[in-house]
């Protein structure tokens, strides 16, 4: 199954435009292997020039070594992502195993299928991101748990709270609320564990800071990251970038589809099953899950569509267990759920729905090829080009320098905005009026069907189109 999961969603998915985040977590790797240092320019407020400290470093560091055995590209990137989930899945059905929460492995294989065949394992997938690497070591510490060594399962746990900083910070807060959760629902029996997650994470984060101060870029580290947190007191306006932290987008995570439906399930088989006194601390853990993990961590920043895995999966860790324990005392409950289970999979939203409507449109328009071609004929290799993010893996290794994204929120103020010759970017930008000098459209231009949006009322929708400037009065 995991075979299949990897080699369709490597196939499809591969094809697919980039997304928004994709170019700002890999381009520090990306710089590294082709000869300009760890460095981005696709941040806030940090130069092409500078020590990338704009997020925590293990996903780059990750990348450096794999770009260098498999090549700089947007399938590489999502292979190191798909091999990170399928890994992580080999533990989660090793974890139930050994603890002997889930018995059967039928229910072993549909927990695993029902993760993904979600809308969340789709996000992980084609992201681009480092969620993938949280999900790896977030299940590396439950199986962990199941160690029987006290050493071994210390040492364990230890080590991947040290891993949680540099991964995520979003995995640290995961681990904080769960540990705390263990504590509250299952009081001294876990205590130990959760102190060795603890202690790991603050040697991590010690080790974090160290870091980024020898660099030189604490502060950097601090302004870049204070618009996603809670940590007002040091958002300055030197970031040029609004506040993100609304409630809708602080709860994004609740959006998704199968999270949706999970807790929906979930809520159902915990009532069905409150009057057996043996599932009190599942239905518990269950019920802290569903309240506890959204609210954490939406508290002390966002709870983003992309952190859905982390409630959607151990929530289906405690749906499935109660299933499984219960399924010949009430077979028509069972039978029930299982068809519920399997229309979670076909569901607007979901994966298998999203291969329908998205993927596979987009594989067979041959939109990569165009885009490919289309900017080895704009980029010169002595430009500094700003290119949209869906151009970016194509003309990142042409450039001299490449800028994206985010870097456009300081185009006022950034030294290497004299140093901009090529713009290719989507035709209703409005990145020319914050550039120096005289520009004009060279007529190059491509147009592109916009696969990206979830719902495609008509087919006669405008597609995307990308226009070539070039400044005719380069000093």
């Amino acid at each position: 199954m995991l075979l299949v999961y990897v080699a369709i969603s490597f196939g499809v998915w591969n094809s697919f435009e980039v997304q928004p985040d994709n170019p700002t977590i890999t381009d520090p790797a990306a710089s590294y292997v082709l000869g300009q240092g760890f460095t981005s320019g696709t941040w806030y407020i940090q130069e092409h020039d500078e020590f990338w400290a704009s997020c925590v470093p293990l996903q780059q560091l990750l990348l450096i070594p794999w770009f260098k055995v498999f090549g700089f590209g947007c399938g590489s990137v999502q292979a190191i992502a798909l091999l990170y989930i399928a890994v992580a899945m080999v533990l989660v059905w090793l974890g139930v195993l050994r603890s002997g929460l889930i018995a059967s492995a039928g229910w072993r294989l549909g927990l695993v299928a029902f993760f993904l065949a979600s809308d969340c394992s789709l996000g992980l997938a084609i992201a681009g991101r480092h969620e993938p690497l949280c999900l790896l070591i977030a299940c590396a510490a439950g199986f962990a748990l199941t160690l029987h060594s006290r050493w071994a399962r210390w040492g364990g746990l230890a080590a991947c709270g040290m891993l949680a900083p540099w991964a995520g910070l979003q995995l640290a807060s995961y681990f904080a609320v769960t540990g705390i959760g263990m504590v509250f629902v299952f009081q001294r029996r876990y205590l130990r564990e959760v102190l060795a997650l603890a202690g790991g994470g603050i040697l991590g984060s010690l080790a974090l800071l160290l870091f980024y101060k020898q660099m030189g870029v604490w502060d950097k580290f601090l302004i870049n990251i204070s618009p996603h947190t809670g940590i007002t007191a040091i958002h300055t306006v030197t970031t040029g970038v609004e506040d993100v932290r609304n409630w809708g987008h602080r709860l994004g995570g609740l959006k998704n589809v199968n999270v949706l439906w999970a807790i929906f399930l979930s809520a159902w088989v915990c009532w069905a099953n409150f009057s057996d006194k043996r599932a009190w601390r599942i239905i518990a853990f269950s019920v802290g899950c569903i309240i506890g993990i959204p609210a954490f961590l939406a508290g002390i920043g966002v709870f983003q569509a992309y952190y859905g895995c982390f409630l959607l999966l151990p929530l289906s860790v405690c749906l499935f267990t109660l299933l499984s324990r219960n399924a010949r005392e009430n077979v028509l409950r069972t039978r029930i759920m299982v068809c519920l289970l399997l229309l979670s999979a076909v569901m607007p939203g979901s994966y298998l729905w999203r291969l329908a409507v998205q993927g596979v449109p987009s594989l067979l328009s041959g939109n990569n090829q165009r885009i490919v071609a289309f900017v080895k004929n704009s980029i010169h290799p002595d430009d500094v080009a700003f290119v949209d993010r869906r151009l970016w893996y194509a003309a990142k290794p042409l450039a001299k320098e490449t800028l994206a994204l985010f870097w456009e929120t300081h185009a006022r103020t950034s030294k290497d905005r004299d140093k901009v010759s090529v713009v290719v970017t989507l035709s209703d930008s409005q990145l020319l009026e914050l550039l120096p000098g005289k520009w004009q459209p060279t007529g190059e231009f491509l147009e592109v069907p916009d696969f990206h949006r979830f719902y495609r009322i008509s087919q006669k929708e405008p597609p995307q189109r990308f226009t070539v400037y070039r400044r005719v009065d380069r000093p």
